[in-house]
């Protein structure tokens, strides 16, 4: 928002600055670009890669653990990321479930 705001008035940019600091105006700029690259990868990668690991998630363990918990680590980033959360089927099984005890009737 910002920067449409500056494009159609540069002198604002101008003026955040000297408000700001150009220090901090750069910094914002970095975050900027970093969501950014945050949501573009997630928008590519977030719709297959999190199910796909967890097609592999067998394999994987088994022959490369520490391949499938990097793979794990950037899934979790995909789905997590860029203000989406989604509700998923975690791709671990949870540690010490115990399942609903059955209803009991009178």
């Amino acid at each position: 928002m910002a920067l449409r705001a500056a494009r159609k008035n540069p002198a604002l940019l101008v003026w955040i600055a000297e408000l700001a600091g150009w220090q901090d105006l750069v910094r914002w700029l970095g975050s900027y670009v970093s969501f950014t690259l945050s949501a573009l990868t997630s928008t590519l990668l977030g719709g297959w890669l999190p199910g796909l690991a967890r097609q592999w998630q067998p394999w994987l363990e088994r022959q490369a653990p520490a391949l499938w918990f990097r793979l794990l680590a950037f899934s979790y980033t995909l789905t997590y990321t860029v203000g989406r959360p989604r509700v998923e089927r975690p791709l671990t099984p949870e540690l010490g479930a115990v399942a609903a005890p059955a209803e009991s009737r009178p």
